[in-house]
C-alpha cells in the first residue's frame, strides 16, 4: 500500500512539474527527489529520473556531484536521468567512465543512456565492448542500445557480433535492434545466421524478424532454405511464409520448398506451395513436387495448382501426365491447370478424350473446355463430345457444346454428319443455356453446318429470346435460303430487342451471301424483304432503327427491286430524334445513290434541325451530286447559322469538281460576309483547278471584312503558278492593317513562286513585323523564292538583294 502510494506521488508530482507549469523557471533538484533515486523500487527510480531530467543541463553539476558518493540504486536513477539530458551537458565521457564500473546495474543503466543520446562519437564503440562485458544483463542493455542507433553499418556489425553471444538474452536483444534497423544491407545476412541458433526462442525470433524484412530478406535465402527443415514447426513456417513474400528472388531455395512439400504439418505444405507460387517459372524445378502435391489437401492443393499455371507451359507435360493419376482430385485439377496454362498442344487429345468420361462432372467440363481451348488440333475428341450431348450434368452439356462450336468440322465429313446430328438434337434440350450454346456453336462452325438451317428457323420459335437471338446470328453465319430469309422477315416484329436487331443485321448483310447480282427472290420475296425493313425503320428502340437503316443500304442496291418507297422511309429517318440512326440513313441514302436519292435529300436541306441539314450535307457531298439543283442550295448553306453545316457544305462543294465554280463566283458578291469567305474556302480546295476564278478572287482584296481578305489570299496561294496575275495585289495586300492577311499574302507569294525584285522588297519588311507568324512566314516565303538564308536581318537582305544577284525567270 506504501509503495502504491509513492509511485501515485511521483507521478502525481512529475504531471505538476512538466504539464501545469511549463512557462516558469525550473527549481533546482530537492534533497527529496535526489533520495526518491535510491527508492527500491525500480520504476519510483525510474520516474524520478524522468522529472530530473526535466530539468535540463542545470540539473548536470548535482547529478555528477550525487553520483561520486550516491548507493548503486541512486547512481543507477542519476545515470538514467543523465542520458535523457543528452550530450550537450558533457555528460559522455562520465557515462563512458561509468559503463567501466564494477556494479552490473549501473553498467546496464549507462548502456541504455548511451542509447537514449545515439551514436555520437566513440558511442558505438563504447557499447561494442560493454557487448563482451562479463554480465548478461549489461551485454542485454548494449545490444538494446544499439538497436536503437538506425542504418549504421557499424551497429549491424556490432551487433551481429553479439548474435555469438553466449547468452541467449543477448543474442534475442540484438536480434530485436536487427529488426529495428529494417531493411539494410547486411541484416537479412546477419538475422539468417540466427537462424542455427542452437536456442529455440532465438531461432524464432530471427525467424519473425525476417519475416518483417519481407522482400528485403532475400540475402537470408540460403538460411531460410534451411530453417524448412527446422524442429520446430512455426519456424518452417515462418522460413517458408518469408520465402513466399521474396518471391522470384528465392529461387535458390526451391529444392528445399519440395522438401517442404512433404513436411507433416499441413500449414507448412501449404506455405511451401504458395511460395513456389510466387517464384513463378523459375520454379519449375519442383514440377515432381507440386504434381504429388495435388494429391494433399485443398489448402495444399489449390496454390500448388496455381504454382503449376505459374510455371507455365513449362509445366505442361507433368500435368498432361497427372490427367491419368489414379486420384479423381488429382485429375480434375490437372485439367483445370492445363485450362488455366493455354497454349496446350494436340498431344494433351488422347489424355483429355479419356477423363471426358470422368466420374466427376467437373473434371468433364473441365477436359471439354481444354479441347475447345485447343481448337481445330482437337478434331480427334468430336466423336466423344458428340455423344456426352446427353449427359446428365447440364454443365458438362453447356460446356460440349461450347467446346463442339471452338472445334469445328470439315464439310460433308463423317464427322460433321455426327457432330451436326448431336446438335440438332441438342437443340431440344431442356435447359435454355444449352440451346443458346448450341445456336452459338453452330455460328462457330459457319457454312460448314449447312443443313442445319431447318432446324434453326425451328429454334426461331423458341419460347427463351436468348435462344431465339443466337439462332438468328446462326442463319447469318451459314448461307441463307429463301425459307430462312422468310423466317428472318418474321423475326423482325419479334418482341425482344436483341431479335429484331440481330435479324435485321443478317438480312442486311445477305448481300455477301451471294455470287450473283442482282439477288434473284422469288414470289416477290425481295419486294417483302424491303417493306419489312421499311418497317424496321419505324421501331421504337433507336439500335434497331439505325441497323435497318444500314440494312437498306446493304441490300437496296442490289435487290433488282424499286428501292423508292425505301429512298423516301430513309429520308424520313435523316430526322430521326437519334444522331447513329440519321447517320446510318445517310449512309444508305449515298449507297443507292439515284436521282429519287438526290430529289428526296435535296427536299430535306431545309430542315430546321441543323444535324439533319449537317447529315443531308455530308450525303450529297458522298454521292458528289453536282446537278443544277442542288448546287445553289449548297451554296446558300455556305451562309447557314451552323458551323458544322457550313463545314458540310464547304467539303460537299469541294468534292463536286470544277462546275460548282460559276455558282461560287457568284456567291463571292454575296452580301453576307461569312458566305463570300466559305465560297473562297471552296475554291481554295479546288486548288489549281480554279484558276479561271482568279481575277475574281483579285477583287476581294478590297472587301470591307477581314477574313474574307485573309481567305482570298490563302486560295490564291493554293492554286499556285496560275495565279500569277494576282502577285502585285498580293504586294499590296502585304500592307494590309489585318496581321491574318499579312501572312497569308506572304504565303501566297512564296506558293504561287513568282521571282522579281518587287516580291523580295515587298516580303523584307515584313520581318520586322509585329506579329512573329507574319515574320516567320515571310521569311519562309523569302527563303524559297531567292534560295538563301540571311535569317530576321532585313539589312542582310536588302543588302544582298541591291547586289543583283536575284536570279529572274526567263
Amino acid at each position: 500500500m506504501r509503495r502504491k502510494w509513492i509511485w501515485e506521488f511521483l507521478c502525481f508530482l512529475v504531471f505538476l512539474t512538466t504539464v501545469l507549469t511549463p512557462v516558469y523557471a525550473r527549481k533546482p533538484i530537492s534533497r527529496t527527489m535526489l533520495d526518491a533515486l535510491g527508492h527500491g523500487d525500480w520504476e519510483v527510480r525510474r520516474a524520478v529520473a524522468v522529472e530530473i531530467a526535466t530539468v535540463g543541463p542545470d540539473a548536470v553539476p548535482v547529478l555528477l556531484h550525487t553520483l561520486t558518493k550516491a548507493d548503486n540504486k541512486t547512481r543507477q536513477g542519476i545515470v538514467w536521468s543523465l542520458g535523457m539530458i543528452g550530450p550537450e551537458a558533457g555528460v559522455l565521457p562520465v557515462l563512458f567512465q561509468t559503463l567501466a564500473e564494477d556494479e552490473r546495474e549501473v553498467r546496464a543503466a549507462a548502456a541504455w543512456a548511451l542509447g537514449e543520446i545515439g551514436p555520437e562519437v566513440g558511442v558505438v564503440e563504447v557499447l561494442a565492448k560493454a557487448l563482451r562485458d562479463t554480465d548478461w544483463s549489461v551485454r542485454t542493455a548494449a545490444a538494446e542500445a544499439l538497436g536503437r542507433m538506425r542504418f549504421k553499418v557499424d551497429v549491424i556489425s556490432v551487433l551481429r557480433e553479439a548474435l555469438s553471444d553466449p547468452s541467449p538474452y543477448v543474442r534475442l536483444t540484438a536480434i530485436e535492434g536487427l529488426s529495428k534497423i529494417g531493411v539494410y544491407p547486411g541484416v537479412g545476412q546477419a538475422l539468417g545466421s540466427a537462424l542455427q541458433d542452437v536456442d529455440n526462442n532465438v531461432r524464432y525470433a530471427a525467424a519473425k524478424a525476417l519475416l518483417g524484412l519481407g522482400p528485403g530478406a532475400v540475402d537470408a535465402v540460403p538460411a531460410l532454405g534451411r530453417a524448412l527443415q527446422d524442429e520446430r514447426v512455426e519456424i518452417r513456417m515462418l522460413a517458408a511464409k518469408t520465402l513466399e513474400k521474396i518471391g522470384p528472388d528465392a529461387t535458390e531455395a526451391v529444392p528445399m520448398l519440395m522438401q517442404a512439400l512433404q513436411d507433416e504439418d499441413v500449414m507448412v505444405r501449404e506455405m511451401a506451395a504458395k511460395a513456389l507460387l510466387r517464384i513463378g517459372p523459375e520454379a519449375r524445378g519442383a514440377l515432381p513436387a507440386l504434381i504429388l502435391a495435388l494429391e494433399d489437401e485443398a489448402r495444399v492443393r489449390w496454390p500448388a495448382a496455381k504454382a503449376l499455371v505459374a510455371i507455365g507451359t513449362d509445366a505442361l507435360p507433368a500435368v498432361i501426365e497427372a490427367l491419368g493419376h489414379k486420384d479423381a482430385h488429382v485429375r480434375k485439377v490437372a485439367a483445370e491447370v492445363l485450362e488455366q496454362i493455354g497454349g496446350v498442344s494436340a498431344e494433351a487429345v488422347p489424355a483429355l478424350i479419356r477423363i471426358l468420361t470422368d466420374a466427376d462432372p467437373r473434371t468433364r467440363c473441365a477436359a471439354a473446355r481444354v479441347l475447345g481451348e485447343i481448337g481445330s488440333e482437337a478434331r480427334a475428341s468430336v466423336f466423344m463430345l458428340a455423344q456426352m450431348i446427353w449427359d446428365e450434368d447440364v454443365n458438362v452439356r453447356i460446356t460440349v457444346v461450347w467446346a463442339l462450336g471452338q472445334i469445328g468440322i470439315e464439310p460433308e465429313s463423317e464427322e460433321a454428319e455426327v457432330v451436326l446430328g448431336a446438335l440438332s438434337t441438342a437443340l431440344h434440350d431442356n435447359d435454355a443455356e444449352v440451346r443458346q450454346n448450341v445456336a452459338c456453336a453452330l455460328a462457330c462452325i459457319g457454312p460448314a453446318a449447312t443443313g442445319m438451317e431447318p432446324a434453326l428457323i425451328q429454334a426461331l420459335d423458341d419460347e427463351v429470346p436468348q435462344v431465339r437471338e443466337e439462332a438468328v446470328k446462326a442463319l447469318g453465319a451459314i448461307t441463307i435460303d429463301e425459307d430462312g430469309i422468310r423466317a428472318l422477315i418474321v423475326s423482325l416484329a419479334d418482341e425482344e430487342i436483341g431479335v429484331r436487331q440481330a435479324a435485321t443485321e443478317v438480312l442486311g448483310n445477305i448481300g455477301r451471301l451471294y455470287t450473283t447480282t442482282p439477288l434473284s427472290l422469288s414470289n416477290g420475296l425481295a419486294e417483302a424483304l424491303i417493306m419489312a425493313l421499311n418497317q424496321t425503320l419505324r421501331d421504337p428502340i433507336p439500335e434497331v432503327r439505325e441497323v435497318a437503316a444500314r440494312a437498306l443500304g446493304n441490300v437496296g442496291p442490289v435487290l433488282g427491286v424499286s428501292v423508292t418507297s425505301s429512298i423516301l422511309a430513309l429520308n424520313t429517318a435523316l430526322q430521326d430524334e437519334g444522331y447513329y440512326v440519321r447517320q446510318a440513313a445517310a449512309t444508305a441514302m449515298v449507297r443507292m445513290d439515284s436521282r429519287t436519292t438526290i430529289s428526296a435529300l435535296t427536299r430535306s436541306l431545309s430542315h430546321k434541325d441543323p444535324s439533319v441539314r449537317r447529315v443531308i450535307v455530308w450525303a450529297l457531298g458522298q454521292m458528289g451530286a453536282s446537278t443544277q439543283e442542288v448546287i445553289p442550295l449548297l451554296v446558300q448553306l455556305l451562309g447557314d447559322e451552323d458551323f458544322l453545316v457550313r463545314r458540310e457544305a464547304i467539303a460537299a462543294l469541294g468534292m463536286m469538281g470544277t462546275e460548282v465554280i460559276p455558282a461560287l463566283e457568284s456567291a463571292l458578291t454575296h452580301s453576307n460576309a461569312e458566305v463570300r469567305e466559305n465560297a473562297v474556302k471552296v475554291l481554295a480546295k479546288l486548288g489549281p483547278t480554279a484558276v479561271e476564278s482568279v481575277p475574281d478572287l483579285c477583287q476581294l482584296f478590297t472587301d470591307e471584312d477581314e477574313q474574307v481578305r485573309r481567305t482570298a489570299a490563302w486560295a490564291l496561294g493554293e492554286i499556285g503558278p496560275g495565279a500569277a496575275e494576282a502577285v502585285p495585289l498580293l504586294l499590296v495586300a502585304l500592307q494590309d492593317e489585318g496581321a491574318d492577311v499579312r501572312r497569308a499574302a506572304a504565303w501566297a507569294l512564296g506558293t504561287v513562286g513568282v521571282v522579281s525584285e518587287e516580291s523580295i522588297a515587298g516580303l523584307i519588311p515584313l520581318l520586322q513585323d509585329v506579329r512573329i507568324d507574319v515574320r516567320e512566314t515571310a521569311h519562309h516565303s523569302l527563303s524559297i523564292l531567292t534560295g538563301q538564308n540571311f535569317g530576321m536581318k532585313t539589312e542582310d537582305w536588302m543588302g544582298w538583294l541591291a547586289l543583283g544577284e536575284l536570279t529572274m525567270p526567263q
